[in-house]
């Protein structure tokens, strides 16, 4: 079982983590989660939060960060990689990450 987990933790914390739907791997190299998250524009306390991440001197702050977790039969779940998107890049960028690969680092 692989399934991913979508954190903000600047920004959403009230939310927790954000999880995929569990896929099994087989024999595949790579797997599409089709990850998707939107709604309407933040207001009162998230929207400050949100601000305050963008302003923030420390960039990680307004990271999108994802964490790629397993599990075996009776175990706990463990982390197997991740890898993170700025918003502040995003921003700075003027992109929007649609159908974006993103790779990630092992443990």
């Amino acid at each position: 079982e692989l399934w991913v987990e979508v954190e903000m933790p600047g920004i959403f914390e009230d939310e927790g983590v954000w999880k995929t739907a569990i896929k099994r791997k087989g024999n595949n190299t790579r797997i599409d989660y089709a990850f998707s998250k939107s709604g309407a524009l933040p207001i009162g306390r998230r929207a400050e939060a949100l601000r305050r991440a963008m302003r923030s001197g420390t960039v990680e702050d307004a990271n999108v960060v994802f964490v790629l977790r397993t599990r075996a039969p009776r175990s706990a779940s463990r982390e197997l990689g991740s890898n993170f998107v700025s918003l502040h890049d995003m921003q700075q960028d003027g992109k929007d990450l649609i159908k974006h690969e993103l790779p990630l680092t092992s443990f």
